[in-house]
């Protein structure tokens, strides 16, 4: 009996032992970054333009909203090359000065790499090569131009796209 006794505590404190703290990745860690976009006025662009917009992913069913704002931050995809957007101007506001419900369509492209941050957090993914294409889906474009400022993405405390309205 007591060897049954004693071996199962040296089993016990193996198991004790054996035992790993948990692996959590700490909130700061950096994660994979969004695209930050830039609105600008077009008869002076350097002069950021706020702006009523509602972004939705193509193939998505999240709505982005902002209201009376100059900088949307937008996740890109991560399992392909390109991500495509509805951008409606006014969205919802038939009698707006200025583009009344309003969607043109944005698609960006990219090369995607994976970074590894450790075993706790896994990856993140940078993106570079960025490039942008817009297109009307209604009765015209409200979007005049499109700028990207920096091609590469590895996070998003600064905006990488200049959109002119």
């Amino acid at each position: 009996m007591l060897k049954k006794y004693i071996l199962g505590s040296l089993l016990f404190l193996l198991a004790l032992s054996a035992c790993e703290r948990d692996d959590i990745c700490a909130a700061s860690t950096p994660t994979t970054p969004q695209l930050v976009i830039a609105f600008f006025d077009q008869d002076n662009r350097t002069q950021s333009k706020p702006i009523n917009l509602a972004v939705n992913a193509v193939g998505g069913d999240e709505i982005i909203r902002i209201d009376n704002d100059t900088i949307i931050r937008i996740p890109l995809r991560t399992d392909t090359t390109s991500t495509s957007f509805i951008f409606t101007k006014n969205p919802g506001i038939p009698d707006a000065e200025e583009d009344p419900d309003t969607p043109d369509r944005v698609t960006f492209s990219y090369n995607i790499n994976e970074v590894y941050i450790d075993r706790a957090c896994g990856f993140k993914v940078t993106y570079n090569a960025l490039t942008a294409q817009a297109s009307g889906e209604g009765d015209g474009r409200w979007i005049t131009d499109i700028s990207i400022n920096n091609s590469t993405i590895i996070n998003d405390s600064t905006y990488q796209v200049s959109i002119i309205h």
